[in-house]
């Protein structure tokens, strides 16, 4: 007995195998765009961490540097008795040519002193190089035997130990000059900024540690600030050097001392 073929019965049709085929391009398409911006967010994700880690490191050994600042100089007393706040102008005298000044010519440079192991007094200095093309260089210079921070002349400072070199802006992986706001391309900088450069704070001073701080003196020391454009980008406490030295003795009633390290 046969059976009649069903009318409603097809195959493939050529109208239905061109919608399936292009279904799958656009599905590869878009897996393939996808695949692309992953590996791309993935490599300047990589691009950013080495050049963040190379900054950070540089700026982490300035910081681990400046902290000799002061250490083992026996600042004069040239006041007996310190207001807490203002700090008496010439113990700022005292503490920029015996501890730690900024160039008046160049903020970009900072110099301190320091007497490690009791050895003769040494001046360090901290620079930043850069160019109108946006080439930038920090440099670690010394130590030079000084009397002050300004008695190294120009000519007597040694090469120095690169910290951070860039013979360009920073770049993103498509060749494209990275923002300001990004690491790294902050360190560019003029040496006559009003906002720029660094700077020590004698306004907001920082303290010992707790377990440093003597209970009946509380020393203030003042800060080293590293800036662009009025944002702070590192700042260190010079705990080597007094601001202020204050009786917190019931007794003294809070009367502020003069004082050195």
């Amino acid at each position: 007995m046969r059976f009649p073929a069903r009318r409603t019965q097809r195959g493939q049709t050529l109208v239905g195998m061109m919608v399936g085929v292009m279904i799958s391009l656009i599905t590869i398409a878009g897996m393939l765009v996808l695949y692309k911006t992953m590996i791309e967010v993935t490599g300047q994700a990589s691009s950013d961490s080495l050049r963040d880690g190379q900054v950070a490191s540089a700026l982490l050994a300035a910081q681990m540097d400046v902290h000799e600042a002061g250490y083992g100089i026996a600042l004069a007393d040239v006041t007996p008795g310190l207001p807490e706040d203002p700090i008496d102008p010439e113990r700022l005298t005292v503490i920029a040519e015996q501890a730690i000044a900024v160039s008046a010519d160049d903020k970009r440079v900072v110099t301190w002193r320091s007497a490690v192991d009791g050895a003769a007094p040494s001046c360090t200095r901290l620079q930043i190089e850069s160019t109108n093309d946006r080439a930038v260089r920090l440099l670690r210079r010394g130590p030079v035997a000084c009397g002050s921070t300004a008695s190294v002349g120009p000519d007597d400072w040694p090469a120095g130990t690169v910290l951070l070199a860039n013979a360009g802006p920073w770049q993103q992986r498509d060749g494209s000059a990275v923002a300001d706001a990004a690491a790294g391309s902050y360190l560019d900088m003029p040496a006559d900024a009003g906002t720029s450069g660094f700077r020590v704070d004698t306004t907001a001073l920082c303290t010992l540690p707790y377990a440093q701080q003597s209970a009946d003196i509380q020393i203030r020391s003042p800060r080293l600030v590293l800036e662009k454009d009025g944002r702070e980008l590192f700042s260190v406490c010079l705990s080597n050097i007094v601001a202020t030295r204050i009786d917190t003795t019931p007794s003294a009633g809070g009367a502020a001392a003069g004082g050195s390290p």
